[in-house]
């Protein structure tokens, strides 16, 4: 029995090697929001971030996994897109994310996160390199210290996989970063690690986003050992995750507005 995470969620890690027979204490666990995300860019909404209505599909509530997988061919150790799109979701879930889960029969708290809470237990950031989680981090800081928010629990809040072994957040948020082939190649290794995934995907409790290049899921690694790890990734990305419609998501490019064209995925 899990005691952690939705079924959903669950569900995943038994492709991970869990036991068949591993179920969900708490099967329909989901975020809440006090109100519908906005369609249209709200009045606060910071002036140096793109804004998209595509982002509510990726925090949708009722889906408790969700990716947006894009070709991308160059980023290596940090990626501008991913930092912006990470900062832009945790705006709108910082302005809208109830402190209590649906479905939570223990639940006992009312209205919004303090900001404490927020970045102690509603929110992570996953990220596989220090250059990457520096951006991000720096991004969230710059966003969100101006509202009072501690720049130390914000750092504390995007970390590596192997920081946040043993923790546990309502969401989880995973960047890759990486695009280009050749970094890809180079770290395959560790970037497609299954008990790396693993660890990832089982710290989410109601809700898991991860952010990806099509080359990192399409990276086919020499060694046949790799190749065996990098299973999961795949069958998360083309099997597990089996609804899927293309969107374009909005960034900032050296001050001009640009976009990702991509693949937005859930599972029904």
């Amino acid at each position: 029995m899990n005691y952690r995470s939705n079924s959903t969620i669950v569900g995943l890690g038994r492709f991970a090697g869990y036991p068949a027979s591993l179920c969900a204490h708490l099967p329909d666990l989901r975020i809440a929001t006090d109100v519908l995300l906005p369609a249209t860019q709200p009045a606060d909404w910071p002036p140096h971030l793109a804004f998209s209505p595509e982002l509510a599909k990726l925090l949708n509530p009722a889906e408790p996994v969700s990716a947006f997988v894009y070709p991308e061919g160059r980023s290596s150790q940090w990626n501008e897109f991913e930092a912006q799109t990470v900062a832009s979701l945790l705006w709108l879930l910082r302005g809208h994310l109830n402190a209590s889960l649906e479905n939570d029969p223990d639940a006992t708290a009312t209205g919004l996160h303090t900001p404490t809470k927020f970045w102690t237990h509603a929110v992570g950031v996953v990220t596989p390199h220090r250059a990457h989680k520096s951006l991000v981090v720096s991004r969230l800081q710059s966003l969100f210290a101006p509202l009072g928010d501690d720049p130390h629990l914000i750092r504390e809040a995007v970390n590596t996989v192997e920081r946040f072994q043993g923790q546990q957040r309502d969401v989880i948020i995973a960047s890759y970063a990486l695009g280009d082939p050749d970094a890809i190649a180079d770290e395959d290794e560790f970037l497609l690690s299954l008990n790396r995934f693993n660890v990832m995907a089982s710290r989410p409790r109601a809700k898991l986003i991860v952010l990806a290049s099509q080359e990192v899921i399409n990276h086919l690694p020499g060694d046949i050992d790799v190749m065996r790890d990098s299973r999961l990734l795949k069958y998360f990305a083309e099997t597990f995750l089996d609804q899927r419609c293309d969107i374009e998501i909005p960034f900032v490019e050296n001050g001009v507005p640009a976009k990702r064209s991509g693949s937005f995925r859930y599972r029904a």
